[in-house]
């Protein structure tokens, strides 16, 4: 079994990234904006500024209270990613109520990186916006690291989220891959397909032994326990049998984050071979 090392990948996209920073001449801002306090959206929020920060992204953090009104958060939102030295802006999620839901189409699609305003969603789907979301070129570029070809290979994707489950879905399926999307997984049920996408977002959801040998399972999926950010499979589980497996943490979440950075600098494509060319060794 390989257990595939997203950090160490993303250090090879430092340098890469670090490189286009160098050449470009005039860089905006990149604005995070949390609402409302989550346990997870912090520690994300906080490893994404500090990538930013060593890699001489300007990045702003701007956190609104959920005790605000939803009109006074919008007017807010509303301000700041209207700035002219706003290049980006994400917000982060999940939002801490259902009210709130239309505040992802505040930020204007030139802008909207993430993808997740309803203008970008439609592109997306309709297969007419020129960048991905990044869960989906985080993926890519985990198939491409491990020579994994989608076409006619049978995959399976759990959990059907907003975020990862659904892009992915679409990406597989344009890539001509054979899908399954089982939005309410049961613990201890058998899942015998080449490939398992993990989005559920469900502690351990996933034990190894319930997997078919020879199985590439990458886990997208995030939650806390005891204070640390957990994945949906079981890593503690006997995972010989499984072929590569990308862990949670540590595997896609390095990556997406790097490809947020690229998103931001309007890099929507990158010669893989330069990446392979590069030494991750150079942070050793």
């Amino acid at each position: 079994m390989t257990l595939f090392d997203g950090k160490q990948e993303a250090k090879k996209l430092d340098v890469f990234i670090a490189e286009k920073v160098k050449e470009s001449s005039s860089l905006g801002k990149l604005i995070i904006i949390q609402i409302g306090n989550n346990e997870v959206s912090e520690k994300y929020v906080e490893l994404k500024l500090k990538v930013c920060s060593r890699l001489g992204i300007s990045a702003d953090y701007v956190f609104l209270h959920d005790s605000m009104k939803d009109e006074e958060i919008h007017a807010s939102v509303e301000e700041i990613v209207n700035d002219e030295s706003t290049q980006s802006a994400i917000i982060q999620l999940p939002l801490p109520r259902q009210s709130l839901k239309n505040i992802l189409n505040i930020i204007p699609p030139d802008k909207d990186i993430d993808i997740l305003s309803s203008t970008n969603q439609f592109r997306y789907y309709s297969n007419k916006l020129c960048w991905d979301p990044l869960v989906v070129r985080a993926l890519n570029y985990f198939l491409e690291t491990n020579d994994i070809d989608v076409r006619n290979r049978e995959i399976c994707i759990i959990g059907n989220g907003f975020l990862v489950g659904r892009p992915i879905s679409h990406y597989v399926n344009l890539k001509k891959g054979i899908v399954t999307v089982i939005d309410n997984y049961v613990h201890g049920n058998f899942l015998n397909y080449q490939t398992i996408i993990l989005s559920a977002g469900v502690c351990k959801l996933v034990n190894a032994t319930d997997i078919v040998s020879g199985a590439v399972v990458i886990d997208f999926g995030s939650s806390m326990l005891n204070g640390k950010v957990t994945g949906d499979l079981d890593l503690k589980s006997n995972m010989s049998h499984l072929k590569i497996v990308s862990p949670s943490p540590g595997g896609m979440g390095p990556l997406v984050i790097r490809f947020l950075i690229l998103n931001h600098l309007r890099i929507y494509d990158i010669d893989r071979s330069t990446i392979k060319d590069i030494s991750a060794n150079i942070y050793e």
